[in-house]
């Protein structure tokens, strides 16, 4: 019997190895996949600066008028800039993210901005992606300005530690020979945490709040 139950544990022991072991496996290939599809993004929407200058032409020319005015219509090439930059942030953010510390507050914050960053990338991808220029200048304009503050916002966060925005400075420390930061995520404030806890549940209509207008038909 004592036989019988020390093959029995072993037996369990192993299971439980392999179990961990695809847990691992899944959990990378999430990552990896992520990080491969922000990567192909970037490579097709490298080929819209082209397509934004010749945008950029054709309504110069249809907006140039009798007297030969030129309007400006680089926001179009703004815009495709802008998406370009967050998509590499985007695609680098997965190596990043897959060694923060599992279940930890750091990763809860990282991975709530990072969809934030996400969301609002992908409404100016497909704004900037059209065969023809449907979207308003106004609305192109404010979706790229939107992306640029919350990739800064971001990249901010990264370099404090993985800290909100609204977060204040942490205070500093001393040690022998000078200072460091200490804990910035203890310092978060309580009104984000609440606002993104309900975003994670599922809240849509909290989420919608902040999304740029949809386009008009």
């Amino acid at each position: 019997i004592q036989h019988v139950e020390e093959q029995s544990k072993e037996m369990t022991a192993e299971a439980e190895k392999k179990h961990k072991r695809f847990q691992e496996l899944d959990r990378f290939m999430h990552y990896y996949t992520r990080f491969k599809n922000h990567e192909l993004s970037y490579q097709l929407e490298q080929r819209l600066l082209k397509t934004a200058k010749e945008k950029m032409e054709q309504l110069s020319r249809a907006l140039g008028g009798s007297e030969g005015s030129c309007p400006d219509t680089t926001f179009i090439e703004d815009a495709v800039q802008e998406l370009l930059k967050t998509r590499r942030i985007l695609k680098c953010s997965y190596p990043y993210g897959f060694f923060l510390e599992p279940k930890s507050t750091k990763k809860e914050i990282f991975e709530l901005m990072q969809t934030d960053l996400e969301m609002v990338t992908e409404d100016l991808a497909q704004k900037v992606n059209r065969p023809y220029l449907r979207t308003p200048r106004h609305k192109i304009i404010r979706a790229a300005c939107l992306v640029q503050q919350k990739r800064q916002e971001f990249l901010a966060s990264v370099a404090r530690g993985v800290a909100p925005a609204d977060s204040p400075e942490a205070p500093r420390r001393s040690f022998a020979g000078g200072t460091w930061d200490w804990e910035y995520l203890g310092f978060a404030s309580p009104e984000y945490r609440r606002r993104h806890r309900q975003r994670r549940r599922g809240d849509m209509q909290s989420l919608l709040s902040n999304a740029p207008d949809p386009d008009d038909p």
